[in-house]
């Protein structure tokens, strides 16, 4: 998986997180897919890549904030045995 389309991916969901209006979330799996969904929307374990603060979901992340959070979903990708691959937009 190539680090500038998770970063693609990371963008459109947390895009997604701001038009929802949402005030807390975090990039996640679930539901067999890269999401980012409000804090607290499950009550088992699942893969967290990074919990947003709420400027974040106002002003977005940095770009070292984006290839951080790349790397993590990278690394559970490549040890994944169920995820689709490659991972799309």
């Amino acid at each position: 998986m190539q680090i500038p389309v998770i970063i693609i991916v990371l963008g459109q969901r947390l895009t997604d997180a701001q038009r929802a209006g949402r005030t807390t979330a975090h990039f996640c799996w679930w539901e067999n897919k890269l999401q980012c969904l409000p804090c607290g929307h499950a009550l088992h374990q699942h893969p967290v890549f990074g919990v947003l603060k709420p400027q974040q979901l106002k002003e977005g992340l940095t770009p070292d904030e984006y290839v951080k959070i790349a790397l993590e979903v990278e690394k559970f990708m490549k040890e994944c045995k169920t995820c689709p691959e490659p991972l799309k937009p």
